[in-house]
């Protein structure tokens, strides 16, 4: 059996120790889209795990960040 979106969001939101928004403009013209945790970095920090989601749409991005509990 998988889990509901309701179960996600849930722990999602138990876990959530801070979130994030930063705007930025680009070089150039692109669009895209990029995720990265600090596992993925090799980061091994003690106290929290982050996640981003990078997004591009033209000249303009934005990083949505959150730091959960390990």
């Amino acid at each position: 059996m998988t889990p509901s979106g309701k179960n996600f969001i849930f722990t999602f939101t138990k876990n959530l120790k801070m979130f994030e928004i930063e705007f930025f403009t680009l070089y150039g013209l692109t669009v895209g889209f990029n995720y990265s945790n600090d596992d993925l970095l090799g980061i091994d920090e003690e106290k929290d795990f982050k996640h981003t989601i990078q997004v591009f749409i033209g000249i303009f991005g934005f990083n949505i960040n959150w730091y959960i509990d390990k």
